[in-house]
């Protein structure tokens, strides 16, 4: 199943929370975090085809 939706830990909040979905739903992909931003690659997409995008994260703005 290929979800847009994001949820990201807030480690001074010790929660959980929902985040602006991702533009480009998406399953067994992989993240990381550079220069305080979530980079989500890969994956497949809700059509089971392998994605080669990558999709930023800036959470100062909660925006993809």
């Amino acid at each position: 199943i290929a979800l847009s939706k994001v949820i990201t830990f807030i480690a001074s909040l010790e929660k959980w929370r929902d985040i602006t979905p991702m533009k480009t739903p998406r399953s067994t992909g992989f993240s990381f975090i550079f220069k305080n931003k979530i980079y989500i690659c890969g994956g497949y997409t809700g059509d089971k085809k392998r994605s080669k995008n990558i999709e930023m994260y800036d959470p100062i703005k909660n925006y993809w």
